[in-house]
Parts: C-alpha cells; sequence; structure tokens
C-alpha cells in the first residue's frame, strides 16, 4: 500500500493503523515523484492534492484500487483511469460540516456578530425552535444537518433525489418535491 497524503494531521496514526492490518502488507508514505514505485496490484491511498499525472502514470504500472481521502474524487479527475477500484472517503466530513451549518444558523438567529462585535443587541433573542429549515439533499451532510435541526425543534423541509424510505431519525422531515 503506498500512502501519499500531504493534508492529514494525524498521518502518523493513520498509518500505524493501517500497518497494524494483518491483511495489509507494506505500507509505504510516499511524495514527490512517487508513481514510478508502483508495481502491479497496489493499493493507493491519496489527499484530494495528489497530482493527477502520478495517479495516471500508477494505473498506467497496474494499481489495482485508488482510495481518495476526500468526499469526492470530482477534483482528481479519476475518469478514464484505468483502475479496478475508486473509492473516496465520502461522508467522513459530514458531522463537522454539520455542526457549523447549524452553528451558522444559531449564530445568525442569536445575533452573534452584533453581540460579540460589542453592539448593543435590542429586543429578545430569536430561538430555533418551531423554524423551518430547508435542506437540499439527505446524503451524509444533509441528513446530518435534518437530524441536527430536528434536535433544535426545527421543522425541516428537505428535497432528494432518490425516492428511498427515510432512516427512522428523519422520519419526521417533510419532502418536497424539485
Amino acid at each position: 500500500m503506498l500512502v501519499s497524503d500531504t493534508s492529514s494531521r494525524d498521518l502518523e496514526v493513520h498509518l500505524a493503523d493501517l500497518r497494524a492490518i494483518d491483511e495489509v502488507g507494506e505500507v509505504r508514505l510516499v511524495s514527490g515523484e512517487w508513481s514510478a514505485s508502483v508495481t502491479s496490484g497496489d493499493v493507493i491511498v491519496a489527499d484530494y492534492l495528489t497530482d493527477r499525472g502520478e495517479l495516471v502514470e500508477a494505473a498506467r504500472r497496474g494499481a489495482a484500487w485508488l482510495h481518495i481521502l476526500s468526499a469526492g474524487v470530482d477534483r482528481q479527475g479519476v475518469e478514464g483511469l484505468e483502475l479496478g477500484v475508486i473509492t473516496c472517503s465520502r461522508g467522513i466530513s459530514a458531522g463537522p460540516i454539520a455542526e457549523y451549518v447549524l452553528a451558522m444558523v444559531l449564530a445568525q438567529e442569536k445575533r452573534l456578530t452584533a453581540i460579540l462585535g460589542g453592539q448593543r443587541v435590542d429586543g429578545r433573542l430569536g430561538e430555533l425552535a418551531g423554524k423551518t429549515l430547508a435542506v437540499y439533499g439527505l446524503g451524509a451532510i444533509g441528513g446530518n444537518v435534518a437530524r441536527l435541526g430536528l434536535a433544535f425543534g426545527m421543522e425541516v423541509l428537505a428535497m432528494r433525489r432518490s425516492d428511498r424510505p427515510l432512516p427512522s431519525e428523519l422520519e419526521s422531515v417533510s419532502l418536497v418535491a424539485d
């Protein structure tokens, strides 16, 4: 397994975790022009900053699997790569992003910008309970935003592409047509 990761703060911990897995052979941290060391069947773990040219060369040399350490693979331009498997870490940041979204909603409702800026705030601070939250898409991020909105007592309206049944924790979300 070759790991090309320049973004992780916990890289050494992640490498140790990978090396502890019995089914994983050698784990090497690579950088620069690393694709020349790829052999047939290698697994590549790459971050979103990995050079596409290196990925193309790794595929040409027989890498079997590419895992991108981000929620999607759009930035890497992986279309057309001759790899058996391409995966990503979809949903890995859903919790923190959903929390950020609700933090911004709370900041607006509680007028935190004005308060933290030392301005006098007249009147009552708002509350989220009873307000309506619109969510476009109920994937990993949108589903977490909806869950948090429901926890604050908000009415949650959502649009989604899928007609799959909602998970039980989202049954009170109202779906709207696009």
